[in-house]
């Protein structure tokens, strides 16, 4: 049968066999574009979809974070609400065991939100699964769970490496195969006191990452929390189709993973990443109309353009036929014969062949003997036509080069001759005939004319002219033009913003230094064609024929890109620049006017609240209000009012004489007059007075007056409030006697310190003097060598005590208002050095390193050397006390503007504010117990401070507990002089390995 399908084609017109060739080519040329072009536009979606889903990833996981953020804003919210406080310090008290570490508490049972704030739990989107309360021994004494689910038993007993890693940020940690928010906030009295912390628990689950998007999540979007090598699902907000335990690299099959991150907000104990999914499915479904109607489209041109192929090709085939049958009448009528125009086999081309070939074999016979008589005459041609052609030549050239303004010059050695006018001008403006002899051929020539003009030449030889012919151009101008477009052409490469060319095909024509970052992202190079996605975007400027804003994210920069269309529509100007702070600034603004919002919500309900409460306010504070209206006579007085009056609410009209009837009969005359003198100066006013109730007491009112006038300044209305201040004034009173009082005690205790202090120097001063005597042995031996143990006991011991009564003087003398100091000019190195070298003894002894880096040449500083020297010590002191065995103190000086600084920083124990507070008072210690380690009177940190004061400069203490303290003094400088004769500063001490210091003994 395929036999006789062939035979039977081959018999039929050769128009038939090519349409029947070109339908089966067409349909095969539209299966294989149709597979391809579906291909294609498969990826250009999907590479659009997944760039556009990134934006929507990466707000999903802002929102998150924003989530992780309020979980631990909530918890010290909480903690420092003044409600809290006072419900934990009420459980503290009830129960007595709160800082004894030795008993085992249970974990409570009840789920107690009564020390809660109900308002931060409504305001709160996500809260907290479990919220407890731990002493300051992290047991667990009392525990609210909204859901009333078990807590896990990792939590039942925090660790403090648990409660230090979510004190200040928010900790991610696992639970029994769950993630878990960790947020823990330090619990204060009202006066400071650490009670204990407050612990938040939040498990991550579908239920949390629901919340944390809140109506943002599409429902068919997917949000997970992925951890674990290899990396599986921990947490998922579709549970029923991702459960934990997925492995991530089957989620690749069905889902779209359009951004993944790691946790980036608080601390995390487990490498944990965030992802965005969206179901292939979902892509699919939106893709299958386009897909259908570009086939539709593409098989409706397919059809149009088969059609017309077709109808082309029989139009063909018969004007091929009418061509051979011309032919063949041509032939005949030209030569006398003609080939048969009977077809062949149907074959119109053979037909044509065969008349095409029989008149091509006619004319090229007659085309040689036409040659033969032809070429004789060229030959006579040619000869004649050369030399025409070389006189043309010339005058062809010295016109065009005088219409060009270029100039011809003969160069035969050094003989010059202009063959033009226009040359002959250029050597009679620029010097004459030697003045080109210096220039090259190929090189610009640069000559000064005789009006001190600096001109450039071009200078060409063209060999065909001949070696010894040049031509000559003035181009000072171009070259003029030429150095201002390169100067332009540099100003989008200085740009620091991106700016880039793209044509119309999607190639990237020119960018920027500036637009690497953007192309990196692009993954393309100049001469490279654009991603898909750009290309969309340059089209579209184009056919609109105007500017075309695009935003790229790229990292953590957001870039908008301006595409400007050139005129003729080839090719598109982008201009980029980086708009990562607007857009972060937009996003604090939108926030700032949802806080806002919210704001004014309370503050309504708050006002209309207040108008409900304000006369329970004034009955429960003592206030009444009232006004009077001058110009109606009208006036209006609350309840309250009435009864600091002493009257019964409504009993009499309200007026300014029912007022003055109540009125104490010798306060009415200044009420009176300072009521008068408000209305005629109008200004407000406040007052006190008495009033007579009708039972005879007496009772003392404040009153605060306000006058109020119209635009003309005319007298409207008086208004105010009074308050009944009896109670006050009686404790006023009470106050005044007691301070009276104190200030007798004080001056008395003054006189008494003083007196003891000299009572008690007089025989120190004698027992000091004596036992160093006789400790030196200078009226002969000891017979006891323990007596001389005795001796430096007693010598030191009285050294001490004298240093102690000084220092009660100085304080009397504070108190007093007496201290006073001597101020002199002071070498800073000579002072730090003498309290550097007292305080080798205590350092020594105590194995602390002391470390002195002071510069010997610093300017003078005003100061009292003694007292100076003496808060020096006052801190060496403490510093070489308080610092641990193998610890180290390291005095510095630095000069600034106007002073110097001194700063002493030693290793040791540290203090907290509360701690810091209490040393910074006269006689206050830090330990108070009988069996503390470090021994004072708290003296020296408080005359410290007053010596740096009363001085003109300062002492600031920065202290961590466990971590050390350093306190930085300042002195200010001197008077500036230039000194007659520099006196060498003394050097230090060779060893500064092991020092100690003397002094004062107070804790700083």
């Amino acid at each position: 049968m395929g036999d006789n399908l062939l035979a039977n084609l081959n018999r039929t017109t050769l128009t038939v066999r090519i349409m029947v060739a070109a339908l089966l080519l067409a349909v095969t040329v539209w299966s294989v574009l149709d597979h391809y072009q579906s291909k294609t536009l498969t990826q250009i979606y999907e590479a659009e979809f997944a760039a556009r889903l990134s934006d929507q990833a990466q707000r999903d996981r802002m929102r998150f974070n924003e989530a992780v953020r309020k979980h631990f804003q909530l918890v010290h919210l909480i903690a420092s609400m003044a409600r809290t406080q006072n419900r934990i310090a009420a459980m503290r008290a009830r129960d007595g065991d709160w800082y004894n570490d030795k008993v085992m508490v249970p974990v409570p049972n009840e789920n107690r939100p009564d020390w809660l704030p109900d308002r931060a739990l409504m305001r709160n989107q996500n809260v907290p699964d479990f919220m407890m309360v731990l002493d300051t021994h992290l047991r667990i004494r009392s525990l609210f769970t909204p859901h009333r689910t078990p807590i896990p038993n990792t939590f039942i007993a925090p660790t403090r490496l648990l409660l230090e890693k979510s004190l200040t940020q928010t900790l991610l940690t696992e639970a029994n195969g769950q993630p878990y928010l960790v947020a823990a906030a330090e619990l204060q009295s009202a006066m400071g006191e650490h009670m204990g912390y407050l612990l938040a628990l939040s498990r991550i689950d579908s239920h949390f990452l629901l919340n944390s998007q809140q109506t943002f999540l599409a429902s068919d979007n997917i949000v997970l929390l992925a951890g674990g090598t290899p990396e599986e699902v921990i947490a998922s907000s579709n549970e029923t189709l991702i459960p934990a335990g997925t492995p991530l690299t089957k989620l690749s099959q069905h889902y779209l993973i359009t951004s993944k991150a790691f946790f980036d907000y608080g601390s995390s104990e487990i490498q944990t990443s965030f992802l965005s999914l969206i179901p292939r499915a979902r892509f699919n479904e939106l893709l299958r109309p386009v897909l259908q109607q570009g086939r539709e489209d593409r098989t409706a041109i397919a059809v149009v353009l088969t059609v017309i192929l077709m109808l082309t090709l029989a139009y063909l085939m018969r004007r091929i036929r009418a061509l051979s049958s011309r032919v063949a009448q041509v032939s005949e009528r030209l030569y006398g014969t003609s080939a048969p125009i009977a077809l062949q086999g149907g074959d119109e081309l053979h037909n044509m062949d065969r008349q095409v070939t029989h008149l091509t074999e006619e004319i090229l016979s007659s085309r040689l003997a036409l040659e033969r008589e032809t070429s004789l005459k060229l030959e006579a041609l040619q000869e004649h036509a050369k030399a025409e052609a070389q006189i043309e030549k010339l005058d062809v050239l010295m016109a065009v080069t005088d219409a060009l303004h270029v100039g011809v010059l003969q160069v035969e050695g050094r003989t010059v001759t202009a063959l033009t006018d226009v040359m002959q001008a250029y050597l009679d403006e620029c010097g004459g005939p030697n003045a080109f002899l210096s220039g090259k051929p190929g090189r610009d020539l640069i000559l000064e004319d005789v009006h001190g003009v600096r001109r450039t030449f071009e200078i060409i030889q063209n060999h065909t002219l001949g070696d010894d012919m040049w031509l000559i151009t003035d181009v000072t101008a171009r070259r003029n033009q030429e150095h201002e477009i390169h100067q332009l052409a540099l100003y989008p490469q200085q740009n620091p913003s991106p700016v880039m060319r793209i044509a119309r095909s999607g190639e990237l024509l020119h960018a920027n230094p500036a637009s690497a970052e953007l192309l990196e992202d692009w993954n393309v190079r100049q001469g490279e064609v654009v991603p898909t996605h750009i290309m969309a975007v340059v089209l579209q400027a184009l056919k609109d024929q105007r500017d075309f804003h695009h935003d790229v994210v790229i990292g953590e920069n957001i870039y908008t890109i301006v595409f400007s269309p050139a005129p003729n529509g080839t090719y598109v100007n982008g201009y980029g620049m980086n708009i990562t702070d607007l857009k972060v600034a937009e996003l604090a603004l939108k926030n700032i006017n949802n806080d806002l919002e919210n704001l004014i919500d309370e503050r309504t309900k708050a006002v209309q609240h207040s108008e409900r409460s304000l006369k329970a306010a004034q009955r429960i504070a003592h206030l009444g209000s009232w006004s009077h209206n001058l110009q109606t006579g009208e006036g209006e007085w609350s309840e309250e009012y009435y009864r600091l009056l002493g009257l019964t609410p409504g009993s009499i009209v309200p007026s300014l004489e029912s007022f003055y009837d109540t009125v104490h009969p010798d306060d009415l005359s200044h009420v009176e007059s300072v009521i008068r003198t408000a209305m005629q100066d109008l200004h407000d006013y406040t007052l006190e007075y008495r009033v007579v109730h009708p039972d005879g007491s007496i009772h003392v009112l404040e009153e605060l007056g306000q006058v109020t006038v119209d635009a003309n300044g005319r007298l409207l209305k008086l208004s105010g409030t009074i308050l009944d201040i009896t109670e006050r004034k009686k404790v006023e009173d009470e106050l005044r006697r007691a301070k009276e009082h104190a200030e007798l005690a004080s001056r008395a205790k003054s006189a008494f310190l003083a007196n003891m202090s000299h009572e008690l120097r007089t025989p120190l001063n004698a027992i000091i003097g004596f036992s160093e005597l006789m400790g030196n042995q200078v009226l002969g031996p000891v017979g006891n060598a323990q007596y001389l143990s005795y001796l430096s006991d007693i010598h030191e011991s009285g050294a001490h005590l004298l240093a102690v009564i000084n220092d009660i003087l100085d304080v009397s003398k504070i108190e007093a208002g007496k201290f006073s100091v001597d101020l002199q000019e002071v070498a800073p190195f000579e002072l730090i050095n003498k309290a550097y070298r007292f305080a080798a003894g205590q350092a020594q002894s105590a194995g602390v390193s002391v470390r002195m880096d002071v510069d010997e040449n610093l300017p003078p500083i005003k100061a009292d050397p003694r007292k100076g020297l003496q808060l020096l010590l006052n801190i060496l002191s403490n510093a070489v006390k308080f610092t641990p065995e193998g610890g180290e103190v390291t005095i510095t000086a630095a000069l600034e503007i106007e002073r110097i600084r001194v700063n002493i920083k030693d290793t040791g124990i540290g203090m907290t504010p509360q701690e810091l507070s209490r040393a910074l008072k006269p006689f206050e210690q830090v330990d108070t117990r009988l069996e503390r380690r470090y021994e004072g009177t708290g003296l020296g940190l408080y005359l410290a401070k007053t010596f740096a004061e009363h001085g003109g400069g300062t002492l600031d203490i920065h202290s961590i507990k466990g971590k050390g303290t350093d306190i930085s003094i300042t002195f200010p400088l001197a008077a500036l002089r230039l000194p007659e004769r520099p006196t060498p500063p003394q050097s230090p001490p060779a060893n500064t390995n092991s020092l100690s210091t003397g002094g004062s003994d107070d804790k700083i």
